[in-house]
C-alpha cells in the first residue's frame, strides 16, 4: 500500500513550507521560495534513487513521479490557501 508513502510527503511539505517561510520572511526576503516542497522533493528523489543499490528494495519511476506530482500540486494548493488568509 502506497498511501502511508504519500501521506508522508504531503504532511512534510506542509509542516516544512510555513515554518521556513516565516524564517526566509524574518531575514528579509519577501515572497519566499517554497524551499521545504524542494527539500522535501530532493529527499524524496534521493530515497527512491537509493533503492537502486539496496537488494530486497526496487525503484520505481512511477513512485518518484507520484512524489513529484503530490508536491507540486500541495505547494499550489498551500498557496491558495495561505494567500486567502
Amino acid at each position: 500500500m502506497k498511501m502511508p508513502h504519500y501521506n508522508l510527503t504531503i504532511i512534510t511539505s506542509k509542516n516544512t513550507n510555513p515554518s521556513l517561510a516565516k524564517k526566509l520572511e524574518e531575514s528579509g526576503l519577501e515572497n519566499p521560495p517554497y524551499i521545504g516542497s524542494i527539500i522535501v522533493l530532493a529527499f524524496a528523489t534521493l530515497e527512491e534513487c537509493s533503492q537502486c543499490y539496496i537488494p530486497s528494495r526496487t525503484f520505481d519511476l512511477w513512485d518518484l513521479g507520484a512524489d513529484a506530482v503530490e508536491v507540486v500540486l500541495f505547494s499550489c494548493l498551500l498557496k491558495i490557501l495561505l494567500s486567502k488568509e
